[in-house]
C-alpha cells in the first residue's frame, strides 16, 4: 500500500473515528496523530500508520506532517476539559495547538487542510472555544 498522504488529527474521537472508518473502508492509507499514551484508542488496520504527537508540541507536529499532502483535523479539548483533565486547556489545544499545527503544515508544504469547525455565526457567542475556532479559521485563511 502507498505511503500515507493524509494526516488525521482527532482520530480517537467520535467524528475523527468516523472519518478514519471511511478512509479505511475506501482503502485510503492515512497517518493518525496519537497523543502519548492513547494508542489503544487509535484506529488500526491495513494502511493506518500511527505517529505520536500532540498539538501542544510543535516538534512532534513537524514529524507528523512530513510527507503528507492533506491534513484533516477534528481534534479539540472540550470533552477532556469537561471530563476534568487539568493538564490542558481550550487555549492550549484549540487556539495555540492549532497555531502550531498550521505553522508545521506551512513549513512542510501541506497542500490542503480540512478543519472541523462549527456551523453558523458562532463568533457572536464569545466563548473561549468559539474564539479559538474563529482564530483557527482566520489562521487557515491567511496560510
Amino acid at each position: 500500500m502507498a505511503e500515507p498522504q493524509i494526516l488525521l488529527c482527532g482520530g480517537t474521537g467520535i467524528l475523527g473515528g468516523a472519518i478514519a472508518g471511511r478512509l479505511k473502508a475506501r482503502g485510503i492509507p492515512f497517518r493518525v496523530l496519537v497523543r502519548p499514551g492513547r494508542s489503544a484508542a487509535a484506529p488500526t488496520g491495513t494502511g493506518v500508520e500511527h505517529v505520536v504527537g500532540d498539538l501542544r508540541d510543535p516538534a512532534s507536529l513537524r514529524v507528523a506532517v512530513a510527507g503528507v499532502a492533506t491534513v484533516i483535523s477534528t481534534a479539540n479539548a472540550v470533552s477532556r476539559v469537561l471530563a476534568g483533565e487539568g493538564d490542558l486547556s481550550i487555549r492550549d489545544v484549540d487556539d495555540r495547538g492549532y497555531a502550531n499545527l498550521i505553522a508545521a503544515c506551512e513549513q512542510a508544504g501541506v497542500e490542503r487542510f480540512v478543519y472541523a469547525s462549527m456551523l453558523g455565526d458562532f463568533g457572536a457567542a464569545r466563548t473561549p472555544f468559539t474564539d479559538a475556532k474563529l482564530a483557527t479559521e482566520r489562521r487557515l485563511q491567511a496560510s
